[in-house]
Formats: structure tokens, C-alpha cells, sequence
């Protein structure tokens, strides 16, 4: 696996099932926000998404949100869904990824990170050695840059398994 390939892919966070995690001995959960869990800059959260954050907490699985977003944009999201968060994360450097681990006491072998792009999220899972998982975003970006980071994406994974 390289640097910039995520261990596992799903199209949307919340068809990945809990005993997906289980099997993996998985218990912490490390859930970006924009493209991931809603649409880029929105506090709107699908019904989809809300049914599988109350399972996984159903079922012991501990959540944090890292951002690379202000506090402004993180901390009503986190408060509507009663998930504690770390903003300007900075990733895909690792020190919001360790300020997670460090605040919540969890250990690196029980820990996925789970986002939508190769860039941040998935590069900084896989250099902290925690399991990467990648999902598709839930709609395309409008600015040239993230437009341009898509299109590398593409290329990197061309060939990859579409989904697990």
C-alpha cells in the first residue's frame, strides 16, 4: 500500500457496516466533515448519515471529527451531532490526527480515520499508521484547486478496487 492509497474504499460512509469495523478491531472512529459526513460547507445532515453515527454509538464505536476547518465552521456541526472535534487540523500533517489520539486516549491499532480525499485525509492516516479509509465525496467541488486535486486522485487510484 502507498502512502497516498487508502486501505479500504466505500462509496458513502454510511454503507459501511459496523461489523466491518469489528472485524477489523476497530473502536475509534477519526471522521472528516466536508465531502465525508455532509456537503462541502453545509450543516445539513442526511438521514443516512445520522441513522449510521446513532448505530455506530449504538454499538460502542468512539467518534471524533477532525477538520482542517475553523471552529466557527466544526463546532456547530459537532454539537448537533454530540461528537467532539478538533479543528484546524492541518492534515494531512499529523498533529490533529495525535491531538485525537492523545485527548481521547486511543491507541493507534484501534483507530480508522475515515475521509474523501487522498490529499488530507487518507495521506495523514497512512503516515500515522492508522487504517485509512476513503469514501466518495458527496458532490464536486466548484473551486479550480480542489477541481485539480480530483483529477490527481483519479490518476492515483486508476485501477484500484472501486469498493470493499
Amino acid at each position: 500500500m502507498g502512502i497516498l492509497k487508502p486501505q479500504y474504499k466505500f462509496r458513502r460512509i454510511f454503507e459501511i457496516p459496523v461489523d466491518f469495523f469489528r472485524n477489523n478491531g476497530i473502536c475509534h472512529l477519526i471522521l472528516d466533515i466536508d465531502n465525508t459526513l455532509s456537503y462541502h460547507d453545509s450543516q445539513e445532515i442526511s438521514e443516512e448519515v445520522l441513522a449510521w453515527l446513532s448505530k455506530m454509538k449504538e454499538n460502542g464505536i468512539d467518534m471524533a471529527l477532525l477538520s482542517n476547518n475553523k471552529p466557527h465552521r466544526v463546532l456547530p456541526f459537532a454539537e448537533k451531532l454530540e461528537i467532539p472535534f478538533v479543528p484546524g487540523a492541518g492534515k494531512p500533517l499529523l498533529k490533529g490526527y495525535k491531538e485525537v489520539l492523545r485527548r481521547f486516549n486511543w491507541e493507534k491499532e484501534k483507530t480508522a480515520s475515515i475521509g474523501d480525499q487522498l490529499f488530507t485525509d487518507i495521506w495523514g492516516a497512512n503516515r500515522l499508521r492508522i487504517m485509512s479509509v476513503m469514501v466518495e465525496p458527496f458532490h464536486r467541488e466548484s473551486g479550480k484547486f480542489l477541481r485539480f486535486k480530483r483529477v490527481l486522485e483519479r490518476i492515483i487510484l486508476k485501477g484500484e478496487r472501486e469498493y470493499d
